[in-house]
């Protein structure tokens, strides 16, 4: 990054192909080296769990959905060589 890439403010200035307002980070490595990076918005799930859930009603059709989701995401993940 040079210094004409910053604002009286020290702000960072993004090339023009990055949007305006996007969200980055900047990582420093040493005293010299930083690292900018774009963060993409993803299609994040989260799920939350009552932390007091004791006992779980016995659904068979249920648990074969959650099976067959399971298997499903399952193939999705990369193989350990593709990592």
């Amino acid at each position: 990054m040079e210094a004409t890439m910053t604002d009286d403010r020290r702000r960072v200035v993004m090339p023009p192909a990055l949007p305006a307002r996007s969200a980055v980070t900047i990582e420093q490595l040493d005293e010299d080296t930083f690292i900018v990076r774009r963060q993409r918005p993803g299609n994040h799930l989260f799920v939350v769990l009552e932390s007091d859930v004791k006992d779980l009603r016995d659904d068979p059709e249920m648990d074969a959905l959650g099976e067959k989701l399971s298997r499903a995401s399952f193939r999705k993940l990369p193989k350990f060589d593709e990592l």
